[in-house]
């Protein structure tokens, strides 16, 4: 193999591994209210599981981790075009709740992009918090 072919697997699996390791510190367990209001049919564990994978996509995405420990998300959807994440963190025995992360688009149902959104906005929010 080429010194050249050497390096691209190389740092592939050194970009593959570093985002596994990011991605296991945003273990979530996660609910869902409202699934009947979101564009599409999905069910509980496939909104928890899309925002969940949005979600480590986002915090790994500049190459920083989260704060270690165990995220409980409760993601509530409602009928007006508002989605909702209250996201809280368990880390031995201390429980720390952030702030209720929104998207609003009331002008139309919400769509999984409005999901997708929400993730990013919670990514966001814990990077700051």
């Amino acid at each position: 193999m080429s010194r050249i072919a050497k390096i691209s697997v190389f740092s592939a699996f050194v970009l593959t591994t570093q985002a596994a390791c990011v991605a296991k510190d945003v273990s979530a367990n996660c609910t869902v209210e409202g699934a009947k209001y979101l564009s599409g049919a999905y069910s509980d564990s496939e909104i928890c599981r899309g925002f969940e994978d949005r979600l480590s996509k986002a915090i790994a995405a500049d190459g920083t981790s989260a704060k270690a420990g165990a995220l409980t998300v409760a993601i509530q959807l409602h009928e007006r075009g508002s989605a909702e994440a209250q996201v809280s963190r368990q880390d031995g025995g201390e429980v720390t709740d952030y702030p209720v992360v929104a998207v609003d688009v009331m002008d139309r149902p919400l769509a999984k992009d409005d999901l997708d959104k929400l993730a990013d906005s919670v990514a966001q929010m814990l990077k700051t918090n």
